[in-house]
């Protein structure tokens, strides 16, 4: 990983918390942690986010192990990941994530307010 990518990975992770607040780390590879884990990763609201920075130009460097483990996170653990090369990128992904999120969970409380009895005891 370049100085580039260093400085894009610090833009994002800036302007992903000026927009929506949350936590935020950059994760760094050492031995004892499992290879492929995005560059940052996030929580807002409860949602887990994971992001792998490429400088543009570069997006075709991410590789087979690194794509897995997008599609694992987002799949099979139910949070959001992704590959970015802005902070607009990062931005947008991020803000339709929650967007859908929150029509999803308010559809779900619609449905339960539906299926409530008429009347509830006294």
């Amino acid at each position: 990983m370049g100085k580039q990518e260093t400085n894009l990975q610090k833009k994002i992770k800036k302007q992903l918390l000026n927009e929506f607040g949350g936590w935020w780390v950059k994760t760094h590879g050492d031995p004892f942690q499992r290879r492929g884990l995005p560059d940052l990763h996030g929580t807002i609201g409860g949602y887990s986010i994971w992001i792998e920075v490429k400088v543009p130009g570069r997006e075709k460097e991410l590789t087979d192990l690194q794509a897995e483990t997008l599609r694992q996170i987002s799949e099979e653990g139910g949070g959001l990941a992704f590959m970015s090369t802005s902070p607009e990128h990062a931005k947008e992904t991020v803000k339709n994530f929650l967007q859908r999120r929150r029509r999803k969970n308010a559809k779900k409380k619609n449905n339960k307010l539906d299926r409530a009895p008429d009347s509830l005891p006294e």
